[in-house]
């Protein structure tokens, strides 16, 4: 047997349906919708910071003749070292660098200081 499906659409919608557009050029137009693409689609082509590239620094020493010094030094240091092994990776810059460290310690002389720590990083690479 044959099944026949209608479907109310009302009164206005009928009305609607039957009269022909009287402007034939008027462009097609999608409705208002909020943002498609919640988070933005990423670039196809350029640096990204990959976070399956990286690894993790030696421990490294930082020294100083005050504790900002030292601190200083070691950060300094560390992003550094996360700098050339990324360079020597991919050629790139190395990011999200967290840095791990001891704190400032006096190194046997009250007028000399050393921070030690060693950092996590993963490396800018291009997608070109």
């Amino acid at each position: 047997p044959e099944v026949s499906q209608r479907r109310y659409i009302g009164p206005a919608a009928a009305a609607s349906a039957q009269r022909p557009s009287t402007n034939r050029l008027a462009p097609l137009r999608a409705p208002a919708q909020g943002d498609l693409f919640t988070p933005k689609p990423t670039p196809l082509c350029g640096a990204h910071c990959f976070t399956n590239e990286g690894g993790t620094t030696s421990t490294l020493d930082g020294f100083g003749g005050t504790c900002a010094a030292s601190v200083s030094a070691l950060a300094s240091e560390l992003t550094s070292a996360a700098n050339t092994a990324c360079h020597n990776l991919t050629g790139f810059h190395a990011c999200n660098v967290v840095q791990y460290t001891t704190g400032c310690l006096i190194d046997g002389d009250p007028n000399y200081y050393i921070d030690q720590g060693y950092a996590t990083y993963n490396c800018y690479d291009t997608t070109c």
